[in-house]
C-alpha cells in the first residue's frame, strides 16, 4: 500500500469525487506511484472527504485536515 498516497489540499474545490461520483467539496487527492520504483506518480483521482478518509483507513494513512496558529493577537 505504500504506493499510495492522499494529499490534503489547502483549499476545497467544489466538484465530482471520482470515488462515489457525487459532486461535492473534494478535500483529498490520491497520488498512485509507480508499483515497482515507488518513486514515479503513475497517475491521481480527487476523493471528497468521506471517500478521502475511508480510503486513507484502508491504506492505513492518517490525513490531517487542520492546522493550529498559535499566538494570534489583535494587538
Amino acid at each position: 500500500m505504500d504506493a499510495f498516497k492522499i494529499v490534503t489540499f489547502q483549499n476545497p474545490s467544489y466538484k465530482k469525487c471520482e470515488s462515489c461520483d457525487r459532486v461535492k467539496d473534494i478535500f483529498y487527492r490520491c497520488e498512485m506511484m509507480d508499483a515497482k520504483t515507488k518513486t514515479m506518480l503513475c497517475g491521481s483521482f480527487d476523493l471528497c472527504n468521506v471517500c478521502g478518509e475511508n480510503f486513507a483507513d484502508v491504506i492505513g494513512q492518517k490525513v490531517v485536515r487542520e492546522r493550529k496558529v498559535g499566538g494570534f493577537t489583535f494587538d
